[in-house]
């Protein structure tokens, strides 16, 4: 087992550069604007057994540990959501449209996914049980490696094997991440070619630099703001440790004889564990000692071993068993997604209406990075404030909407269907409404 997680690391890392060379050296993908884990999964995903070891003796692919890593990976990730993030009341007041905007989306995915997989069942019409119109949610609006959160309750309620299900949500995650960059280009472009957003948007904003992913040496900045001295503690070495530390107690919450944070799961509780590090952190010097570039540098290095190693082992006799599924649930999450963002993105946002509907839209189709980077395309100039509102209003639908669909949704639509459906149906349109009532007094 030990020396499994070694390789399987390794052969993480592997792809992981592969698909940064490819992203440096094909422009092509440097277009396409692919990240260089969705790239590496990629070719982990032919590399493999299910596909270069159909034709050949020799393939490349990770032990059969492998889908363990996605909960301790998925906790690196959550620790770091909040921790030393600094807030104040006007800004989280700018924030409030995405919040709307992100709930409503959130709402309409499950919802929509919900009635056409009853719709499925009630005509004997698929092999899925009702959990999967779940996953298109965890995939696109949560990213590769959270469909693992909803598998994991599934499995716990013998509703379907976890395995299956992971397979299921990363091929949901695919696609959303896809659809999410490819479309927000192409909406950035017509946006500029119709003076609807500033002149110098697009790709043809961004320096060679940020096309290929490398960094000169003149242009470099620091990642990491050294907290600790080297002979005290490696400063990265300190973040981590805090990170860590954040796990550890997440542990201690779920041996508790409050069987609530053990149905809640790692993820849950070091989000709720790095929530008390913030508060703590205001209220006392401790503050001092977070450094949010390590912090998120971490976190992120956690998020691309994580899609890496989901799309590389990626199960693709999920395909063969619910083609159909996959296909319809994915065409209509992504279609509903882009027809709600956009429409209702236009109405709420009466300024920089593109700008700041395009992070919502790259966050429910990927992850939050989607979203900034379609902003940061949109907004080379960082003038809109799309990329502000972005991070204050996922903020709150991510402790508020998200985790409620991650954590308690799954195992409801399994226990009480009927009950689960009525609330992302009225969740929707208590969105809906809101923000339409909001803006309607702030502008009329």
């Amino acid at each position: 087992m030990p020396v499994d997680i070694i390789k399987d690391f390794a052969y993480a890392g592997f792809l992981l550069l592969v698909g940064y060379i490819l992203r440096y050296k094909v422009p092509f993908l440097q277009k396409l604007y692919i990240p260089a884990s969705v790239i590496g999964g990629i070719i982990g995903l032919l590399l493999g057994s299910q596909v270069l070891g159909k034709i050949s003796s020799v393939s490349l692919s990770f032990s059969e540990n492998i889908s363990a890593f996605a909960m301790p990976l998925l906790a690196v990730v959550f620790a770091t959501q909040l921790i030393g993030a600094k807030f104040n009341r006007d800004s989280l007041k700018s924030g409030l449209n995405v919040f709307l905007l992100n709930s409503g989306t959130a709402c309409l995915q499950v919802g929509l996914c919900a009635a056409i997989m009853l719709a499925f069942i009630a005509m004997s019409a698929t092999k899925a049980p009702i959990g999967m119109s779940v996953l298109p949610f965890t995939g696109f609006y949560g990213g590769h490696g959270v469909p693992a959160i909803a598998a994991g309750i599934f499995e716990q309620l013998g509703h379907w094997d976890y395995d299956t299900a992971v397979s299921v949500g990363t091929t949901f995650a695919t696609i959303g991440l896809l659809f999410g960059i490819i479309v927000g280009i192409i909406i950035i472009n017509i946006a500029v070619r119709k003076g609807m957003i500033a002149a110098n948007a697009g790709l043809s904003s961004l320096s060679k630099e940020e096309l290929s992913g490398f960094v000169p040496e003149e242009k470099r900045i620091s990642a990491v703001d050294g907290v600790t001295t080297n002979d005290a503690m490696n400063p990265v070495a300190f973040q981590m440790a805090v990170i860590c530390s954040i796990i550890f107690f997440a542990y201690k919450l779920m041996d508790t004889p409050i069987s609530l944070f053990s149905t809640w799961g790692i993820t849950i509780c070091a989000l709720l564990v790095s929530v008390f590090y913030t508060i703590a952190g205001k209220a006392t010097s401790l503050g001092r000692w977070l450094d949010r570039k390590s912090l998120t540098n971490v976190s992120g290095a956690a998020l691309e071993f994580l899609i890496v190693t989901s799309m590389a082992s990626t199960n693709l006799s999920v395909f063969a068993t619910y083609g159909k599924e996959l296909v319809i649930l994915g065409v209509a999450t992504a279609i509903g997604t882009l027809a709600y963002v956009m429409f209702f993105g236009k109405r709420w946002h009466k300024k920089n209406w593109i700008e700041n509907s395009l992070g919502t839209f790259g966050l429910a189709n990927g992850v939050l990075a989607t979203g900034f980077l379609l902003v940061r395309v949109a907004d080379p100039d960082n003038t809109t404030g799309a990329a502000l509102n972005l991070a204050l209003g996922n903020s709150i639908s991510t402790i508020s909407v998200q985790m409620f669909f991650l954590m308690f949704f799954p195992g409801l639509i399994v226990t009480n269907t009927t009950f689960a459906i009525s609330i992302a149906i009225i969740g929707f349109f208590v969105f809906t409404i809101a923000g339409c009532v909001i803006n309607r007094r702030k502008n009329g």
